[in-house]
């Protein structure tokens, strides 16, 4: 199942965050007629930098073309569940 998943993108105008969904998957499947969860599953950068295009695109963050966003070898974190809340550090027992 694919969820809402946040990239963070690195920019000339410094860094954006966006948040890709559904609409967006859907979009790399029509372009490329191919499932998306199987390009996401095997690492494929171009179906990372489709779907993260895609959705900047959606929000207009970006008027590039993917192509034109593609030749700019676009530096995007690792994605993260849109609600993922990260685990809190442990503490060290306090001996009581």
């Amino acid at each position: 199942m694919l969820n809402p998943i946040t990239f963070k993108v690195e920019q000339g105008s410094g860094p954006l965050t966006v948040t890709a969904n559904g609409s967006d998957y859907a979009a790399y499947e029509d372009a490329f007629d191919r499932p998306a969860i199987k390009g996401i599953a095997e690492g494929r950068y171009k179906c990372w930098a489709f779907i993260v295009w895609h959705a900047m695109h959606r929000q207009e963050f970006t008027t590039l073309t993917f192509e034109e966003f593609l030749a700019s070898t676009p530096d995007f974190g690792s994605p993260q569940k849109a609600d993922e809340i990260l685990p809190l550090e442990s503490k060290a027992p306090t001996g009581e």
